[in-house]
């Protein structure tokens, strides 16, 4: 699975886009098997060093393969052009970071059901 991210400004609005592809068979079959892993696109994001800008967005569960592409735009002339840039960036790494934990866990599902059990009367 790849996790491809396009970064734009257009008019003075930084844009990310987050798309998830490729999904390999292996991965398709725990989706069918075990459901589709979402992830929370909004939240409290903590931006990296050296600016740290925080902020919040409106929670927003997605699934991580059906409804890819991921779109949040940050509006400079809400904030300054270098805060709504940063904000860009912390949402980007945030969101990336929850896709690789929510395919993490699901590839470590284990299957603790399927069996076989014989009986001998």
């Amino acid at each position: 699975m790849k996790i491809r991210v396009y970064s734009a400004v257009e008019n003075g609005i930084f844009k990310i886009t987050i798309t998830t592809e490729d999904w390999s068979e292996g991965d398709q079959r725990l989706i069918a098997d075990y459901g589709e892993p979402q992830s929370d696109l909004g939240g409290t994001i903590d931006g990296p060093a050296p600016d740290y800008v925080t902020f919040t967005l409106p929670n927003d569960f997605v699934n991580i393969m059906s409804d890819s592409p991921f779109q949040q735009g940050f509006d400079s002339r809400d904030t300054s052009a270098s805060t709504a840039q940063e904000q860009a960036i912390a949402w980007k790494l945030a969101t990336v970071d929850n896709i690789e934990t929510a395919i993490t866990v699901m590839r470590e599902t284990a299957d603790t059901f399927t069996n076989e059990e014989v009986t001998v009367v």
